[in-house]
């Protein structure tokens, strides 16, 4: 599991049928690891990619010095307790899945289904961290303030509606890719 773990979530992000027929673990742990360490990654890329854009014209006017401190405190425990929170809510949606296949097909291993709920929450991690670094970039060279995503009462102009749309459509893109 760790001698090559980017080329394992290369595989599983552009072969998702090769990666399953490859991987033939039968304990926990190791995914464990392996899906706690590319949350935490992908937490971390996300919080350095959204870092500045607290100083982008948009997000300028709503946060203010104390605020944005706070701000990055609540990012940086965001940084470690979103992978505990995901580690939980995997064994929570596999449970609820396996009581479905249950009903199909009994006699179901629930590692199996815990396995591929388990590979599946790691394969949104490349676009919302794409997103962020997108809406970092996009805030940055944001000519109309008021528009910003990070306003408090954004005015609905055609900058937003167009960014809007395009992290929209980024999201059904992962969406698709993930199921």
């Amino acid at each position: 599991i760790f001698a090559h773990p980017i080329r394992k979530y290369q595989t599983l992000l552009t072969q998702a049928k090769i990666f399953f027929a490859k991987e033939k673990e039968t304990e926990y742990q190791p995914i464990l690891i392996f899906v706690f360490l590319y949350a935490l990654v992908g937490q971390i890329l996300e919080f350095v990619a959204w870092v500045p854009s607290l100083g982008s014209l948009g997000s300028a006017a709503f946060f203010p010095t104390q605020s944005t401190l706070f701000t990055i405190i609540l990012g940086i425990f965001g940084i470690f307790l979103s992978p505990v929170l995901t580690i939980i809510g995997i064994f929570i949606l596999a449970g609820a899945i396996h009581l479905a296949i249950l009903y199909y097909k009994k006699g179901a291993a629930y590692f199996q289904t815990w396995k591929v709920v388990a590979y599946a929450v790691l394969i949104p991690i490349i676009y919302n961290v794409f997103m962020t670094l997108l809406t970092t970039i996009v805030e940055a060279v944001n000519p109309w303030p008021e528009q910003s995503v990070y306003s408090q009462m954004p005015i609905f102009g055609s900058y937003y509606i167009v960014m809007a749309g395009v992290l929209l459509v980024i999201g059904i893109i992962a969406l698709i890719h993930t199921l």
